[in-house]
């Protein structure tokens, strides 16, 4: 999210509760048993995957998933970041990590 909240007493609280709500309520994403900020897709064949970690989120899905996620942050009027997508020639930075596509896998490391 742009324009993040902060040194205001509970703004990560409220950020990740406003944005969980809106994930659930409006793309029908339900949270994991075991880690309360690992959202997954329960709509049909759609296939989604969101990490949320206070005002950042990481996101593997379809381009069906992808392109109903866009619809919906546009109708909540919700303002976002650019999205960047991890491919074999562009890393992601992501809460001081490198994510890395290689042929066969993603590579995660420290940024320093």
């Amino acid at each position: 999210m742009l324009k993040p909240l902060y040194r205001i007493a509970e703004a990560g609280t409220y950020w990740w509760a406003t944005y969980s709500k809106h994930h659930k309520e409006k793309l029908l994403i339900t949270t994991s048993i075991f880690d309360l900020c690992f959202l997954i897709t329960t709509i049909g064949t759609l296939f989604g995957i969101i990490g949320m970690q206070t005002n950042n989120i990481i996101i593997l899905g379809d381009d069906q998933f992808l392109a109903l996620k866009e619809d919906e942050l546009v109708k909540a009027n919700l303002i976002v970041k650019l999205k960047e997508k991890l491919n074999l020639t562009t890393l992601l930075l992501f809460n001081r990590c490198i994510l890395s596509l290689n042929k066969d896998s993603i590579a995660l490391r420290q940024k320093d």
